[in-house]
């Protein structure tokens, strides 16, 4: 699998599971930096993994950048809060 699926869906029932260890609005913003991170290796992807596979990759970078801007605004309300 890769390492952007690895990363949205997890690798089973093996993986650890990270303590709550910083507040609400830190772990968002962690998570925010994670899902840019990701969306940079999947438009990655789009470069590299030839055409066949391209409109899937594009589809799942839209759909990262979507959680991303969900996740600032999540930020917002947490901020505002």
């Amino acid at each position: 699998m890769g390492e952007v699926k690895d990363a949205v869906k997890g690798t089973g029932p093996s993986r650890k599971k990270n303590p709550i260890d910083a507040n609400l609005t830190d772990q968002a913003r962690t998570f925010a930096a994670e899902l840019s991170r990701l969306t940079v290796i999947k438009d990655d992807d789009v470069l590299s993994e030839g055409e066949g596979e391209r409109p899937e990759n594009i589809r799942k970078a839209a759909q990262l950048r979507a959680a991303h801007a969900l996740m600032t605004h999540v930020i917002a309300l947490l901020e505002d809060y």
